[in-house]
């Protein structure tokens, strides 16, 4: 469903030259029920749910939508994003309120599609809270991405070490999206430059040009396991990410599937 929604324009997306897979972020109570990998590990090899999910999607896409490499889709590289793409949010390792519960109650598990790039890894400098996200800032406005062109959300994948300090700092998790959206900017010449200009006439006005429509426009999660690396999904920009709650023909929320699998 949400992949299907105008919003996500998979039409373009599944033609696209741009090496970007459809990532599929899961949170909710039903991710562990389903065994969905939110912890070490999760956007790796060895867990069977993120696996078969992320690759029926993209089968879906190929053999349904007729995404065919070489033919209609016209992907140069191509990405190992495009094998299989699905993980977790994880709620004992989370200090903030997770995302289903933000957009659709705490009982409500939620499936958010993105078009993106492969996490792109974040070294965590050790300097606190403001140097962590200015690092994963300039990872993801890299000069090389589609970030020149068009805005964008972003998946932002903290581990749960830095969600801690982070919270422990004092920081909520709208917080964080404030500052990764202030921070997160591109030189106005490096976007003149690029010829192609897509930005509102007034994001041209400014000497630091903004990646994302508004704060929230950051998707912050915790997941992955203990460690110093956090990652950033950066947009293909053309589509918005798209979330929708997981329920039951009557609208009311799927809570669990004991009594519903064979």
């Amino acid at each position: 469903q949400a992949i299907s929604d105008p919003a996500y324009r998979l039409f373009q997306g599944a033609i696209t030259t741009y090496p970007g897979g459809n990532a599929v972020l899961v949170s909710g109570p039903l991710a562990d029920e389903l065994g969905i990998q939110s912890g070490f590990g999760c956007l790796g090899p060895g867990f069977r749910a993120n696996a078969t999910i992320g690759r029926a999607v993209n089968l879906t896409i190929m053999n349904v939508a007729r995404a065919i490499p070489g033919k209609s889709d016209l992907g140069i590289f191509g990405s190992p994003a495009e094998y299989s793409y699905c993980f977790a949010e994880s709620e004992k390792d989370s200090p903030w309120q997770m995302l289903h519960t933000d957009l659709y109650g705490a009982e409500t598990t939620s499936v958010t599609v993105h078009k993106c790039e492969g996490p792109h890894n974040v070294l965590d400098p050790r300097g606190g809270p403001e140097d962590l996200l200015r690092t994963i800032a300039a990872t993801a406005v890299t000069p090389g991405g589609n970030t020149v062109i068009y805005l964008g959300h972003f998946i932002v994948m903290l581990s749960p070490n830095q969600a801690r300090m982070i919270a422990k700092a004092g920081w909520s998790k709208r917080d964080v999206q404030e500052f990764l959206f202030e921070t997160m900017r591109h030189p106005i010449e490096r976007i003149l430059k690029q010829g192609r200009v897509t930005f509102p006439p007034h994001l041209l006005k400014l000497p630091q040009v903004p990646v994302m429509r508004a704060p929230e426009d950051a998707i912050v999660v915790v997941c992955g396991g203990g460690g110093g690396h956090a990652m950033v999904a950066v947009p293909w920009g053309l589509s918005r990410a798209v979330s929708r709650p997981v329920t039951l023909k009557d609208g009311s929320p799927l809570r669990t599937l004991k009594g519903r699998l064979g």
